[in-house]
């Protein structure tokens, strides 16, 4: 993408009877190389990150964000492009080469992750491996996860305002949670 947005600046640079032909073959090429790439990123990376108690809020705020920045970006390229104009593409390019550092080395990997182990990816409480804590325990018998703490005591999983996305979202009531359904084995 880098590459394509580069191509274009250089392009419309040297301002050549083949200009036009060249700029719509780099804009198909970064289109296609976005589309496969970065564009399903902020659909597909929030929900998969956010604990469950956050999820709904964090996809809207990211939703919302992606929309902001995408209409930000749509209100100002015109007059950047009068103002700075070839050199508009490198700066895109420059900018979509500090994404990809930014995202190879901080955005943590979680192909392979159950969604409701996410949190240890993100630093928070490791969970214990207790055969009978299964990955549905806290879901399906109303149990929740339960996890060695430092001091090798073991303690519940925390509840979703003590980890650091409670912290943004806010503070739940104690009444305001789902009880779970007990399955037909459980007696409690």
């Amino acid at each position: 993408m880098a590459v394509a947005l580069t191509a274009t600046g250089w392009f419309m640079y040297i301002d050549q009877i083949y200009t036009p032909n060249a700029v719509v073959v780099c804009v198909i090429i970064f289109n296609a190389a976005f589309g496969f790439s970065w564009g399903p990123i902020p659909w597909l990376y929030p929900p998969e990150i956010m604990p469950l108690a956050f999820r709904a809020k964090g996809v809207s705020m990211s939703t919302a964000t992606n929309w902001l920045f995408n209409w930000i970006v749509g209100q100002v390229t015109p007059t950047l492009q009068e103002v700075i104009k070839w050199r508009l593409y490198p700066m895109h390019a420059f900018f979509c080469c500090c994404s990809f550092v930014l995202v190879y080395f901080l955005y943590p990997e979680t192909m392979g992750i159950p969604l409701e182990e996410m949190d240890v990816v993100f630093g928070e409480e490791p969970p214990s491996n207790d055969d009978d804590d299964s990955e549905t325990s806290s879901l399906v018998r109303g149990r929740p996860r339960t996890y060695d703490s430092p001091s090798g005591s073991r303690r519940s999983s925390p509840a979703p305002n003590q980890t650091w996305l409670g912290s943004i979202f806010g503070r739940r009531k104690a009444g305001d949670t789902y009880q779970a359904v007990p399955s037909e084995g459980d007696n409690a």
